[in-house]
């Protein structure tokens, strides 16, 4: 991904890593580490095959930021098997991306181009694997349930 001349890096990549690594650990407030411990016993707590019923109601789950205005709520992940909600606000995008498994898309709302392909609230999408297609971009927003071979 080439930058915009506005935002170009200030320092080089080799300085920045170097001063990456010479920082110290912080360690994180008392809420903020009780809700990673819970959220990771929730995903330990998660069936290791999917044999059995899984239901995610509208109200549980984590929204987390994956890229500047994209937020992604996984559904399930198992052996073969990743699902997840992608929620994109006016105007974000995710760049271009190859495809290691089969992707299925499903638009619920809003509208999504994925690559040269527009998509509409109702509309699927299925990337085959080892194909990439270009940057998803969305102008008034979407959400979208993405279906992968995953984990």
């Amino acid at each position: 991904m080439k930058l915009k001349p506005e935002s170009q890096p200030v320092l080089d990549a080799a300085l920045e890593a170097e001063l990456l690594q010479q920082l110290r650990p912080i360690e994180p407030a008392t809420a903020r580490a009780q809700a990673m411990r819970e959220a990771l016993f929730r995903r330990i707590e998660m069936p290791a095959d999917l044999d059995d019923f899984v239901t995610v109601h509208h109200d549980q789950g984590e929204w987390r930021r994956i890229a500047p205005r994209v937020l992604q709520k996984r559904l399930v992940e198992g052996p073969g098997v990743q699902a997840f909600l992608l929620r994109m606000e006016s105007g974000s995008s995710l760049p271009a991306h190859d495809h290691p498994t089969a992707e299925e898309c499903m638009v619920l709302e809003g509208e999504v181009w994925l690559g040269d392909v527009h998509c509409h609230a109702g509309d699927f999408h299925r990337a085959p694997r080892g194909k990439p297609h270009g940057a998803l971009r969305t102008d008034a927003g979407c959400l979208l349930y993405v279906r992968t071979g995953g984990g």
